[in-house]
């Protein structure tokens, strides 16, 4: 036994695997040089990042509450879907299928009859293609939505909504 002054030094023990036989400190959260993490970057329960599908989701649903408010009873039974692409685009392409259409003569939405349900599908890369630089992704989003649910109601867009066609 020997007496000290000062803090004892007791050698660091290897542990099993680990390169040079150390382990770090856990209780090391900072680089070499004191600079680094200090705190959690976001709060907990805020999203890291708001992918394009999250933006263009939260798009078609803004677009469908305003429509539900200003039609109430007409579209009860109407639900709204989002789809990455249509499922026979090649198909699509070949022909003149009459619906709504962007530039390449792709349809950017579908209204479909599911077990007496109208869906209405919006395909989301076909109108954020459409609406590119120039167009706001909410405005075009919501004017497809518009011309498709117009189509389904046998009613002119400016009749569904008042605020259609906005950005031309």
């Amino acid at each position: 036994m020997h007496d000290s002054v000062g803090p004892s030094f007791v050698p660091p023990v290897p542990a099993e695997g680990a390169p040079g036989g150390f382990r770090p400190s856990p209780r090391r959260r900072r680089n070499r040089h004191g600079r680094g993490m200090r705190g959690a970057p976001l709060p907990l329960g805020v999203p890291a990042r708001r992918t394009r599908a999250d933006v263009f989701d939260d798009a078609v649903l803004d677009s469908a509450r305003r429509l539900q408010r200003l039609h109430r009873p007409a579209l009860d039974a109407v639900t709204f879907a989002v789809q990455q692409i249509p499922d026979d685009l090649e198909q699509l392409r070949a022909r003149d299928t009459g619906e709504l259409l962007a530039d390449g003569g792709i349809p950017m939405g579908r209204l479909e009859d599911r077990d007496g349900r109208v869906v209405v599908v919006v395909f989301r890369r076909v109108v954020e293609q459409f609406a590119g630089r120039d167009i706001p992704l909410p405005d075009a989003v919501h004017d497809a939505i518009v011309e498709l649910v117009a189509s389904w109601l046998h009613w002119d867009p400016e009749a569904v909504d008042p605020h259609y066609g906005r950005f031309e």
